[in-house]
């Protein structure tokens, strides 16, 4: 390799003309800083050129492609990008030279800031995150190094580099044997390699940087970048207030907000950040320091005491086995996915399915407009289409490793691995199947409410009717099944034979550790290993394990391996499997469930609510648009609660295990809600005590009719009716015989509702049910924007509203059906997908951007290392 001075003399060579170097300021984990002119504009600047090495693995195309995102910012406290470029071989970036200090020099010198001084430069730099978050833009490596100070004023440098370049080397940055981002202030999703980071990731940063100017070091220190990271993913950090008793309790508390391990539970944004700094009434739940462990932080302190070295194994296995230099044993990879044809981030439940010897895996790739199913080797750089898969998803590889059961065209249908012709096995709307031998199928269809025992000539061997089992997980006994990621997203264990139906539960009584809770195991995508252990995904989103006893169905301690499993929105299952050989491979990423409430008008566009984001399930919008009440996924249970949309303020009106769709009244002065195990409660929001349980009723209220008639459907029958909560008792009228997703227009004329397969929408003249106009094929969960339009949703990569006009004068009386607003960002959930607005709009749940998901990670041998921490966490 061409040593420093060649170097220089190639660098000058190729910038002459354009800049003349001065000297050397310095040189950090991915570029060498220099001093140089600018010839054309006469200006200092100080010009950063990649390591060499770094700069092979990039290519100069892409690595300028990826940088221009960032040349737009445009804020007081952000360093702007002047120019960038590749040049005899080398990629550089231009940016101004500032004279004054970094803040690391700063903190050299001194050691600790002033408490204001400190709060200042954080408050100014988290404005500086704040614009570039709005912008997409996420810094990724936000350290005293980064942030210069000019006149005392905070300059954040490097503002979207790491990003950059992360982007443009795809998943080869392992090939330069370089890291992304500074130890010591990593976010903890950001040490244990997870690629997908969010503004969250740069909040915990920039609260180590607070951390450190107020004490003098970091939260998590250590000889090795091991020992730090391990302390990042296992340590909680000691309150500020502990090692400088002058921090204000709401400094002290907002550095403990910004540094919490699960991303969901820092602030949301970094302008929530600077608010707590400079609000002297902001707390947490409590003041004191082993309150301001949360409990799930208690529980996560309790685990890694007794389970760290192993978690930390899996942790380190992400970040330093991957970067190891040749002749290491790699613990762990990463397989990369064609730029064309990467991992489809739907709402479907299972999106991959690993060969039993863990050699390959079979995926659903997105394809332009549709979804193929795509094969994958996990040993060598194979990947390539399977023919005549096109349409095709939840793929399902057989025991002996030849075949794919996969749905498509209403049917189960069967595959070779190579391709080739398919067989159909059965006719099915939407039917997930597991192997249980090679020559039989278990499918789950009817959203998990049917259940059907199959050979692989589509012979029906057994059927089931149950509840809402969607990832049936068939036990050794061969009889009995554990069910997870329903309505409650509780694990419980049927047995066909005698129609029973009990409850996972904790070991002992009042345990609530990890995702335990009083209802059950809370959780989806149950696996049993072995008999005695069980993998889930959290509500979360973490792959986590315990131990199970089928015979009195407990479960023990539960350990948390994975901080991050992607998960598909609606069912809440995460993208992994098991391959028989303990072969764990899995889709990294965020939970898909989290969502930003937004609001479309066609008279004002799109907007975001004034909400948190949130697991929202169901919600409606009060008449007069000020209140919204929302049903929304708790760790421990489902929650309603009611938003001020003035103010944005929340409370929890109720907890249940289940918590149905609410519904407002006329005057916005109660809402109306179903738990799901036959009763309905209603109450007013503003006022104090519990809300009234109405009645014992497999009911399910849609919406208000009048002040004391609300519309719906029966829960049990399917039968559409109306519900009288004036008389006594309350008398429910039946309107229709069966009905999905049913709604009554606004002056009592039109009932619109779809078939119970969900897979045809209609609308009936309320006074005559018996006559019905079909709407749309494939296209569901209809509400009325006005007494004559109904609005109506359609699922493909782009998520549609189409309206149609009811004309009772006309002969028919469906118009024709308009396309009216798409939104790629659309995230499903449970129930009624959306609500409408008084004003003729819709509210809905916007979700992260459905990028094609780019890299599989893969743990050889992941299940021995799971049963050893599970084991010592057990002890």
């Amino acid at each position: 390799m061409p040593d420093h001075a060649e170097q220089l003399d190639r660098l000058t060579a190729a910038l002459a003309g354009r800049y003349r170097l001065e000297r050397k300021l310095g040189a950090g984990g991915m570029a060498t800083v220099y001093l140089a002119e600018d010839l054309k504009h006469k200006r200092k600047v100080a010009l950063k050129v990649l390591k060499p090495e770094l700069a092979a693995v990039l290519g100069a195309e892409r690595f300028v492609q990826e940088i221009t995102t960032t040349a737009s910012l445009q804020h007081p406290h952000i360093l702007p990008l002047f120019d960038s470029g590749e040049a005899g071989g080398f990629l550089y970036y231009v940016m101004p030279f500032i004279e004054g200090e970094t803040l690391r020099h700063k903190l050299d010198r001194e050691k600790q800031l002033g408490i204001e001084e400190a709060v200042r430069i954080t408050t100014e730099v988290a404005d500086a995150l704040d614009y570039a978050h709005r912008n997409a833009v996420i810094h990724r490596d936000i350290k005293p190094e980064n942030i210069l100070l000019h006149d005392g004023r905070p300059m954040v440098a490097d503002f979207g580099i790491a990003l950059a370049v992360s982007a443009a080397a795809g998943g080869r940055m392992t090939e330069t044997g370089l890291s992304l981002g500074t130890p010591h202030y990593m976010s903890p999703e950001q040490a244990t390699a997870e690629k997908h980071l969010t503004n969250r990731s740069d909040i915990y940063s920039l609260g180590v940087v607070l951390y450190e100017m107020l004490t003098g070091d970091p939260p998590h220190t250590g000889s090795s970048a091991q020992q730090i990271i391990m302390k990042i993913v296992t340590d909680e950090a000691r309150l500020v207030t502990e090692l400088r008793k002058s921090v204000p309790p709401n400094v002290a508390a907002a550095t403990a907000k910004a540094l919490d391990k699960l991303p969901a539970d820092r602030f949301a944004t970094a302008a929530d950040f600077a608010r707590a700094l400079a609000t002297p009434e902001f707390t947490l739940p409590s003041t004191t320091s082993a309150a301001l462990v949360g409990p799930r932080d208690r529980w996560r302190t309790r685990f890694f005491a007794a389970a760290g070295a192993a978690a930390v194994f899996l942790a380190l296995a992400l970040v330093i086995t991957l970067r190891s230099p040749r002749g290491v044993a790699i613990t762990s990879y990463d397989v990369g996915l064609p730029d064309t044809a990467g991992i489809f981030w739907g709402d479907f439940p299972l999106g991959l399915s690993v060969s039993p010897n863990g050699e390959f895996v079979v995926y659903v790739a997105r394809r332009d407009s549709t979804k193929e199913l795509w094969y994958r080797s996990l040993t060598d750089q194979v990947s390539r289409p399977i023919p005549g898969t096109v349409g095709a998803f939840l793929p399902m590889v057989s025991p002996s490793g030849d075949r794919i059961a996969f749905q498509a065209n209403r049917a189960l249908r069967l595959i070779p691995v190579e391709g080739g012709a398919q067989t159909t096995i059965a006719e099915t709307a939407f039917g997930i199947a597991r192997w249980t031998s090679d020559t039989r199928i278990m499918l789950s269809d009817g959203d998990g409410i049917n259940l059907r025992w199959l050979d692989v000539t589509g012979r029906v061997l057994g059927s089931y009717s149950t509840t809402y089992c969607i990832m049936a997980e068939p036990l050794p006994d061969g009889e009995k099944l554990l069910c997870g990621g329903g309505a409650t997203k509780a694990a419980y264990v049927i047995d066909p034979g005698t129609d029973s139906l009990v409850s996972v539960m904790p070991a002992s009584e009042g345990d609530t550790v990890g995702a335990h809770v009083r209802g059950g195991l809370r959780g989806s995508h149950f696996r049993v290993i072995d008999g005695e252990y069980l993998v889930y995904v959290s509500i979360t989103g973490e792959l986590r394990a315990t131990t199970i006893d089928l015979e009195r169905h407990r479960v023990g301690r539960s350990v948390s391996l994975i901080p991050a499993v992607r998960r598909a929105a609606y069912f809440g299952s995460g993208q992994y499997d098991l391959s028989a050989t303990g072969t764990l491979v899995y889709a990294p990423g965020a939970n898909a469930e989290i969502g930003h409430l937004v609001r479309y008008r066609p008279t004002v566009g799109l907007d975001t609510l004034p909400a948190s984001p949130a697991a929202y399930l169901r919600y409606d919008m009060s008449r007069d648009g000020r209140w919204l009440a929302a049903a929304v996924e708790g760790v421990q249970e489902q929650e309603l609660h009611i938003i001020d949309l003035s103010t944005g303020r929340s409370q929890v009106f109720l907890t249940h295990e289940y918590v149905g769709h609410p519904v407002w009244d006329a005057s916005a002065t109660t809402v109306t809600v179903d738990l799901g195990d036959s009763l309905v409660v209603r109450g007013s929001p503003t006022a104090s005590g519990a809300p009234d349980t109405l009645l014992e009723t497999s009911f399910r209220p849609s919406s208000y009719v009048s002040d004391d008639v609300v519309f719906g459907a029966d829960r049990k029958t399917g039968a559409i009716a109306l519900l009288d909560l004036s008389a006594r008792p309350p008398r429910m009228d039946t309107l229709a015989a069966r009905g999905g997703f049913v709604t009554m227009s606004p002056d009592r004329q039109w009932v619109a509702y779809n078939s119970m397969d969900l897979t045809r929408l209609f609308v009936s003249p309320s006074s005559d049910t018996r006559t019905r106009y079909q709407i749309a094929v494939d296209h569901e969960d209809a509400q009325w924007l006005s007494p004559s339009q109904l609005v109506f949703s359609g699922y493909g990569n782009v998520h549609t509203f189409k309206v149609v006009t009811i004309d009772p004068t006309a002969d028919p009386p469906v118009g024709d059906v308009r396309t009216w607003y798409s939104d790629s960002l659309f995230t499903s959930t449970p129930g009624r997908t959306y609500t409408v607005t008084p004003d003729g709009g819709v509210v809905y749940v916007q979700g992260p951007a459905r990028r094609t998901g780019a890299y599989l990670r893969v743990i050889p041998n992941w299940v021995e290392q799971m049963k050893r921490a599970v084991d010592e966490a057990n002890r």
